[in-house]
């Protein structure tokens, strides 16, 4: 799945980064590379949605970015 995203640093319990498209749908990367792990950058990324996964975060689908790109 492709998706125009905000990186997004939501402070819930130890704090978690989300990707948030355009229609504000909230994407938990299990791997995220920290030099995206940057407030409100624009990225494109290509993600793989982790069925069945869970998180103690419960902030969005977890995925698997699959390649992904400043814009």
């Amino acid at each position: 799945m492709q998706i125009k995203a905000k990186v997004i640093f939501k402070n819930i319990g130890a704090g978690v980064w989300l990707l948030e498209d355009e229609n504000q749908i909230a994407y938990q990367p299990t791997n995220l590379q920290k030099k995206f792990q940057q407030q409100n950058i624009n990225v494109n990324a290509e993600i793989e949605v982790i069925e069945g996964a869970m998180s103690s975060f419960m902030a969005g689908k977890i995925v698997k970015i699959k390649k992904i790109e400043l814009i």
